[in-house]
């Protein structure tokens, strides 16, 4: 008579119980790394979006117009303005500027702003230099923003929350502080020519 040597069931559980195991730690590590993966291009997606800001403020600021412009009824236009921030004196909430043309508008200067609206960045376009109460077109440059912290570097060196009234000087520099949900507080400095 001839032995079959086979498994025994207790043998066949014990497998079963070690490819179980097994299975479940692959599981869990291709899980974790997919998180991540997503996590990482969500990530990489929002630095994109603040670096695009950025980008937009810097040639903003740099295309600054440094002449004296009047408005309509021939009263001198601000070059730049901050936006009054409640209760921070030393940082502003946002800023407008007059910058160059460099668009659809026959390259004509343009007042611009940067403000925040809700947990939202708004960037405000107005037809020309023209200082009227609200831009007549307004686009969300980037969401989830807890704070947005401006400030300006005067002549004399020193840093301000506000400009001097309606000064048509412009300043040396922007300071621009992004508060921003994921990312956290990221600085820029932006020199005026």
């Amino acid at each position: 008579m001839i032995a079959h040597r086979g498994f025994t069931l207790v043998e066949v559980l014990v497998a079963l119980v070690v490819l179980a195991v097994g299975s479940t730690l692959a599981y869990r590590a291709l899980d974790l790394f997919q998180t991540g993966t997503h996590r990482l291009a969500d990530e990489s997606r929002a630095l994109a979006r603040m670096v695009s800001v950025f980008a937009r403020m810097q040639l903003d600021v740099e295309r600054a117009v440094n002449a004296r412009l009047y408005d309509r009824q021939q009263r001198e236009v601000p070059l730049m303005r901050s936006v009054p921030d409640a209760g921070v004196t030393e940082w502003s909430a946002g800023f407008e500027v007059v910058r160059a043309g460099g668009d659809s508008r026959q390259g004509r200067a343009r007042r611009v702003s940067y403000r925040l609206s809700g947990d939202r960045l708004e960037y405000g376009l107005w037809p020309d230099t023209d200082a009227v109460p609200a831009p007549v077109e307004t686009f969300t440059l980037l969401e989830g923003v807890r704070a947005c912290r401006v400030r300006f570097l005067d002549a004399q060196g020193r840093w301000a929350g506000a400009l001097a009234g309606a000064s048509p000087a412009l300043p040396r520099a922007v300071q621009v502080e992004l508060d921003v949900t994921g990312i956290g507080l990221v600085q820029r400095t932006f020199a005026l020519p």
